[in-house]
């Protein structure tokens, strides 16, 4: 795998790595967007193996699939490392209280628009919800280096 360079995690994936200027930014929210069922989750979970392959503590939140349907994906590719973690949430204050708890170098969401406060009273994917959820989850920054937002547009 790929070195720490210039604050940047490298995945070892040339092409992912090469759109992303030479790796994630530390700190930065990466937004991964594309027509639904076009890989995105799958490019994401096997990106978030080789990071925790790489000793990175990783948590993926999974607001469309159950536990157990990113453990088959996850089986399926062959997915595996005692630094993975994932959770089945939609609730953004519990998501929070397992960053919080976990600790993880990096955060992936899956998707951003699944996610929802219970301090507002809109619905899931309204844009108020987003962009509670997005503001919230950066302001964590200090916690982990990177977030990652799955999104179909």
């Amino acid at each position: 795998m790929a070195p720490e360079e210039r604050g940047r995690l490298q995945i070892g994936i040339g092409e992912f790595d090469r759109v992303l200027g030479g790796g994630i930014v530390f700190g930065s929210l990466v937004l991964v967007g594309g027509d639904p069922g076009i890989g995105k989750s799958t490019l994401l979970l096997q990106v978030m193996n080789l990071l925790a392959a790489q000793g990175k503590k990783i948590l993926y939140v999974s607001g469309e699939e159950s536990v157990q349907q990113t453990k088959m994906r996850a089986d399926r590719l062959g997915v595996s490392s005692a630094n993975l973690f994932v959770v089945s949430e939609t609730s953004l204050e519990k998501i929070l209280q397992d960053i919080q708890a976990l600790r993880p170098t990096v955060v992936v969401v899956d998707s951003i628009q699944t996610i929802y406060s219970s301090e507002l009273p809109s619905t899931p994917g309204s844009i108020s919800q987003v962009r509670e959820a997005s503001s919230r989850l950066l302001y964590l920054r200090s916690i982990c280096r990177s977030l990652s937002f799955s999104s179909a547009t």
